[in-house]
């Protein structure tokens, strides 16, 4: 959990921290000390990555640190995107030996998306902890369609590409092994073409050039959900911030607006480590997408060119998405009891940081927006409780899932009152 400043707004987020109906889950220790597993886990994985924009190819190594439930034969299911082709699973050892395993299609039950089932077949021997070792390679192709509503309420729509535009893997695209549930930490190295740079969550620890192009290497120390990685042909642009990295990643038509965003980035951080404890994690990047987009992830945000081109450093854009750093990156929604990590953040974002820094006129007035939006979109007939949210798809629950829930803060914080 996020630690608290005895500062106004102090209590409400306290409130909800301390479990408002068990939305927001905290994440779990590194060392997975939480008593006996209920099942399987994988507590980290060391991927080493190929990336071949112009083939539209992934070339992969994953020395994956598995925890089981029980130790023995058996076996084990995981989730791996449907054009992957496994090779082999390995499992070291004293005697390193390849295991069975089975592909089968399928559909993710959340999304209904396709997806590809590995069931690998764990030996006799097999201990509660092990490392399997996978190699697997192949194409990830789903280029970016154009959102069906308006781009300001979604991204463009993609599960995943590897292209001459640009590369875009998140946890959609499965484009590594998992098992549901789990939060593991990661070490990547990602070997790109010559001129192209690789981001993901966590902190770059080696950087070199060869003649077989780029090799970046990650250190994502901070356990989480999904771990995200784009790649483009990037002018970086870096800064330090009391032993933060701020970063930019923006192709050359915009690299001279880095100083902007590395600016602002400093301005919200001072304002929200105030408010809500210690920044949770190594860098904070801006890193431009080929693709429209307004995407937060654990240590940097993934905005369209078009957006970056827009000076998009106000509260409720850039600030919105430094905030999510904390809540929704740090501080877990459960997505089984609905999603309150946006209207939260919206609160904070785009009202309460005019509050904050002496602007009660623009607070009323952003007050009003969330109002007008609510009354706009929302019909009586199609309202729903904001514990319903999930996520947007359209203006409607934009309106519901953002403003509405972040007035449901504003107004419990006038019940229980600052402190």
């Amino acid at each position: 959990m996020f630690r608290r400043k005895a500062i106004p707004l102090t209590a409400a987020i306290r409130l909800l921290a301390l479990g408002l109906s068990g939305l927001l889950v905290g994440l779990p220790s590194a060392d997975g000390g939480e008593g006996p597993l209920s099942r399987p886990t994988i507590r980290s994985h060391q991927l080493i990555l190929t990336l071949s924009p112009a083939t539209h190819e992934l070339m992969a190594t994953d020395r994956m640190d598995l925890i089981r439930s029980a130790a023995g034969p058996g076996s084990l299911t995981f989730s791996l995107h449907p054009q992957l082709r496994v090779r082999q699973v390995v499992q070291h050892g004293d005697r390193p030996s390849p295991l069975a395993f089975r592909a089968d299609g399928g559909q993710d039950p959340e999304t209904n998306e396709p997806v590809q089932w590995i069931t690998v077949q764990l030996p006799a021997e097999a201990g509660l902890t092990g490392i399997l070792e996978w190699t697997y390679e192949g194409v990830i192709k789903d280029p970016p369609k154009e959102a069906r509503h308006l781009r300001f309420v979604t991204p463009s729509e993609t599960a995943g590409h590897i292209g001459p535009e640009g590369v875009y893997l998140s946890g959609e695209t499965r484009w590594y092994p998992d098992l549901a549930g789990a939060l593991p930490t990661f070490r990547v190295s990602v070997t790109t073409p010559k001129g192209w740079e690789a981001v993901t969550h966590g902190r770059q620890v080696s950087h070199r050039e060869d003649q077989g192009g780029v090799t970046a290497e990650w250190d994502v120390a901070t356990r989480t959900e999904a771990l995200t990685l784009v790649a483009n042909r990037f002018v970086t642009t870096r800064r330090d911030w009391k032993g933060i990295e701020l970063v930019t990643y923006l192709f050359p038509d915009d690299a001279a607006l880095a100083d902007e965003y590395l600016e602002a980035s400093a301005r919200y951080l001072e304002t929200y480590v105030n408010l809500l404890g210690p920044y949770p994690f190594p860098k904070f990047a801006v890193v431009e997408n080929f693709f429209a987009s307004g995407l937060g992830m654990p240590s940097f945000t993934l905005l369209g060119s078009g957006v970056i081109k827009r000076h998009y450093t106000q509260p409720y854009a850039l600030g919105h998405e430094i905030v999510h750093s904390w809540i929704g990156n740090s501080v877990f929604n459960d997505p089984a009891s609905g999603n309150w990590v946006e209207g939260l953040t919206t609160y904070l974002a785009n009202y309460y940081y005019e509050e904050l820094t002496g602007m009660p006129e623009q607070a009323k007035e952003q007050r009003r927006l969330m109002l007008r939006s609510y009354a706009v979109y929302v019909r009586a007939e199609e309202d729903y409780p904001v514990a319903a949210f999930k996520r947007k798809v359209d203006q409607k629950d934009n309106a519901i899932g953002y403003q509405k829930a972040a007035m449901v803060f504003h107004m419990l914080r006038r019940e229980i009152g600052d402190g």
